[in-house]
């Protein structure tokens, strides 16, 4: 996932990890819904319960989405990462990438909890 969000294109990034297409896509739309997920206020075990994934994986994408967000490089990843979810999740927010934007940092305590 990481080198997803430095910008690495999915071919690329599977070809390097010896990884298929549809797994890289896979792993960068279950990074999608954990971050909306952890922005609608759930916790990291009920996230990995919700989607079927570890919870070591949940906390790992979470950390990773705390580490990158707030890099001006990584915006326009992420703004395409977090497209990926169905339009009309898309309508009710998403959360927002830089820290310190118009929405309340206590809407991002659930991370401080990973």
């Amino acid at each position: 996932m990481r080198l997803s969000l430095q910008g690495k294109e999915p071919k690329e990034i599977a070809r390097a990890g010896y990884h298929s297409l549809s797994s890289i896509e896979n792993y960068v739309t279950t990074f999608a819904r954990v971050v909306f997920l952890a922005h609608k206020g759930y916790g990291t075990e009920e996230i990995a319960f919700v989607i079927r994934r570890s919870p070591a994986l949940v906390a790992a994408y979470r950390q990773l989405y705390e580490e990158f967000r707030s890099q001006r490089s990584a915006q326009r990843r992420l703004r395409e990462i977090l497209a990926r979810l169905p339009a009309g999740l898309l309508a009710r927010g998403l959360p927002p990438l830089m820290p310190g934007s118009a929405e309340s940092s206590a809407r991002w305590s659930p991370f401080i909890a990973v």
